[in-house]
């Protein structure tokens, strides 16, 4: 099954647009209420095996400041095609996701976490200065 994970952060007009993009392109859209950031990406995206976590009774959920965005059974083609679908349509999402095998038993908190740690190591890798090549120095005349 085809579907789109959104966690909102408190925007509603972006929510809205998202779920007719999802309506349109035959997408089912769960939308994360902020008592479920710290559940599963399994659970949240129905994987077989995953229940709801039950939070103790003085723990609360993680708070979260951006919105994120996962894709779930969505992959190759179809990924480029909503991808493409959300930049028409000026939808804009901090973070964004694939549920994989490696990040299906991480709360939604950690895997944001995760990405934001990823988005500052690429960011400085950007600003890094390239590396000074030596120069190549043509090959001399004197042997003709």
């Amino acid at each position: 099954m085809e579907r789109l994970i959104y966690f909102a952060a408190g925007n509603p007009e972006k929510r809205g647009k998202l779920a007719a993009l999802a309506a349109g392109m035959s997408l089912e859209l769960t939308e994360v209420p902020p008592a479920w950031t710290g559940q599963t990406i399994g659970f949240l995206s129905g994987v077989d095996g995953f229940e709801e976590k039950r939070p103790g009774p003085l723990e609360a959920p993680p708070v979260l400041r951006e919105d994120v965005l996962i894709f779930s059974g969505i992959d190759g083609e179809r990924l480029d095609e909503v991808l493409r679908a959300l930049r028409e349509n000026g939808i804009s999402v901090s973070l964004k996701a694939i549920v994989t095998a490696h990040n299906v038993n991480w709360t939604l908190a950690q895997l944001c976490r995760e990405l934001e740690e990823e988005r500052v190591w690429l960011q400085k890798a950007a600003v890094r200065p390239p590396q000074m090549e030596r120069p190549v120095t043509p090959p001399s005349d004197s042997g003709r």
